[in-house]
Parts: structure tokens; C-alpha cells; sequence
């Protein structure tokens, strides 16, 4: 487990946004359902009207600050995360002093000379520890997403016009929250793997071309950028142990020294 990283008290922040923009949608998801009910208890329509528009008001003024929020993470914390853990990368691989404090025990690869091996070394390590914990997060991912399906298959079924959850719901599936989630993780996985067999081959071959390492670093860092995705720490520190273990293991296969 790593002592101290310089990007983790941002990512921190940009978990803890993160985690405060769900609470919104199923805030927006909730009250979007509550007129269809006032509509159904209150036989008085002008009070139920006043109660319909304060709850659209209110989702407005949600989505309003939700929006803020998530450009406020998205487009500035995240990048400043991202950018504090590629200079501790750099400086790491090349002995540099980019970053003003640089990570203790992040990177377990100290008996590798600095240099073009070693950040293809930190490399296969972030490739090989990112994978995992995307793995591990694949799951849950995919329970909620189905969970959704089942819901929209079952208003099929029954008739949209006749469910008050129809709209709700759809706006839901076919947000970035639900199925853009799964989507977008499975591809994350899927881009990842395919750099890791390259490094990995990289590794295995007695003539190494060292534009390979080269470009893998830009096509995982472009992987990463794109995606955005934050890898769930609950995963990260269930699997941590087990993962540096093989990590050493596979050092020892490929005699990275």
C-alpha cells in the first residue's frame, strides 16, 4: 500500500463529488415520480398543482447545481489529478523533479534503473493493477444496469402509457449514469488489456524496441483521459495484497530488473 501519492487528496475531492452528483440523479429520479402520487392523493388539483410545479422547480435547481458540479470535477479536478499522477510517473521512470513531493511505495520497482525499461516497467504495473480493479468493478456494473433493463422490459410488457415510471425510468437507462457506465467501463477494460498483451509482449522478447513502451504510454494515457473512470477504492484495497503479489511474481517471470 502506497505511503503517499501526490494526486490522491484531489482524487479524494473528485470521489467525493462524484459520489454527491448519484445522490442527485436519484434525488431528480425520486421526485420525478411524486406528481403521478400527489396527483393520485390530493383531490384538491390547485394544491396538487403548486406541488408539481415546486417539485420541478426544485429538479431544475438540482440538475442546475449537478451540472456545475460535474464540470467543476470533469473538466478541472480530474484533469489536475491526472496530470500530478503523470509527473510522479515521469519522475519515477526518469529520476526528474516535476512534481515539488513525489509518491512513497506507489510504484514497487525501485531496483530498476531509471530510464525508457523502467517507465515501460511502471507502466505494465498501472496496466496490470487497473485491469484488475476494473475487473473486480465489472460486476456491480453490470447487476445495476440489468436491474434497469429488467424494469424497462417489464414497462414494455405492461404498456408505457399505463406506468407512471416509464418516463423516469428511460431517462435513467439511457443517461450516462446507467447503461454510458457499463458501456464505457467494459471498452476501458477492453483497450486496457489489449495495451497490456503489447507491454507485455514488450517484456518477452529479447530485442526490445523501446517505441513500443513509448507507444503504449500514450495509447493507456489517452485510455485513461478518455474514459475519466474512477476506479472504486473499496476494490483497489480488497484486492491490493493478492495483486502486488502476483505483480512481484510476474516481475520474477519476465527477470524485469
Amino acid at each position: 500500500m502506497a505511503k503517499y501519492a501526490p494526486q490522491y487528496n484531489t482524487f479524494q475531492i473528485v470521489l467525493k463529488l462524484d459520489h454527491i452528483n448519484k445522490i442527485m440523479i436519484w434525488t431528480v429520479f425520486t421526485l420525478s415520480l411524486l406528481p403521478y402520487f400527489f396527483k393520485q392523493i390530493w383531490w384538491d388539483s390547485k394544491n396538487s398543482d403548486i406541488a408539481v410545479q415546486t417539485i420541478e422547480y426544485l429538479n431544475i435547481t438540482l440538475l442546475i447545481i449537478g451540472f456545475i458540479l460535474n464540470a467543476i470535477k470533469d473538466y478541472h479536478l480530474f484533469p489536475l489529478a491526472e496530470r500530478k499522477r503523470r509527473k510522479d510517473l515521469i519522475d519515477n521512470a526518469f529520476s526528474t523533479k516535476y512534481s515539488l513531493k513525489n509518491s512513497e511505495e506507489y510504484y514497487t520497482n525501485e531496483e530498476v534503473k531509471p530510464g525508457i525499461n523502467k517507465l515501460g516497467v511502471n507502466l505494465f504495473q498501472n496496466l496490470f493493477f487497473t485491469v484488475t480493479v476494473a475487473k473486480g468493478m465489472r460486476a456491480k456494473v453490470i447487476v445495476k444496469s440489468s436491474l434497469f433493463l429488467v424494469v424497462f422490459i417489464l414497462m414494455a410488457i405492461y404498456g408505457f402509457k399505463n406506468s407512471p415510471l416509464a418516463l423516469p425510468t428511460l431517462q435513467i437507462l439511457f443517461s450516462a449514469f446507467v447503461l454510458g457506465d457499463l458501456i464505457k467501463l467494459l471498452l476501458f477494460i477492453h483497450r486496457n488489456e489489449i495495451i497490456l498483451e503489447n507491454v507485455q509482449q514488450y517484456f518477452s522478447e529479447a530485442q526490445n524496441n523501446e517505441a513500443t513502451i513509448l507507444k503504449s504510454f500514450v495509447e493507456y494515457e489517452t485510455n485513461l483521459s478518455w474514459a475519466s473512470i474512477l476506479l472504486d477504492g473499496k476494490v483497489f484495497n480488497k484486492i491490493n495484497d493478492q495483486t502486488e503479489m502476483e505483480w512481484q511474481l510476474i516481475k520474477e517471470k519476465y527477470q524485469i530488473q
